[in-house]
């Protein structure tokens, strides 16, 4: 005959359902298992696990924690940095393009703009998708980033057409 095995009990004085305790135990990191098993048998005999934790652990401060141990910060952050914006301002600066326009073509043209994702053909020459990576509109310089929006003849040229803009 079998016999249901017994659980841990919970501190609603009963026990815990099979599928909801080990769920709850592997959805826990195995690092973060030993550790707590480790911490756990590390305490004194007269102390519970419990009663070793900090008592001001709350669910955003170990949130934070997660963020911060697993966060990458984006390759374009140390770009943007060097152009003087800073630490504080950085949100702001990702938020550009969604305040500046509605319209959804534009927003993602400033997107990759901003996270340096842009398309050139300097970029497909590299990667071996284009045969040259000379400016299709000048066909004097590398089309990189900077040359592509300011620095091409024909680009200024076409700028000059339109009205300073009040920044």
């Amino acid at each position: 005959m079998l016999t249901s095995p017994s659980y841990p009990s919970t501190n609603f004085n009963g026990n815990a359902i099979f599928t909801m305790y080990y769920g709850l135990i592997y959805a826990i990191p195995s690092s973060w298992r030993r550790k707590l098993k480790t911490t756990n048998s590390s305490t004194s005999s007269g102390n519970s696990f419990q009663e070793s934790m900090p008592k001001n652990i709350t669910t955003n401060s170990a949130y934070a924690a997660i963020l911060e141990h697993f966060f990458q910060a984006p390759t374009a952050e140390t770009r943007i940095l060097r152009y003087g914006f800073s630490k504080e301002s950085l949100t702001n600066v990702y938020m550009l393009p969604f305040s500046m326009t509605r319209e959804v073509n534009l927003q993602m043209f400033q997107y990759k703009i901003i996270h340096n994702i842009l398309p050139t053909r300097c970029s497909l020459f590299r990667a071996k998708l284009s045969e040259s990576n000379t400016c299709r509109l000048c066909y004097a310089l590398p089309e990189t980033r900077p040359h592509m929006l300011f620095q091409c003849t024909v680009i200024s040229t076409f700028l000059a057409y339109f009205p300073k803009l009040v920044v």
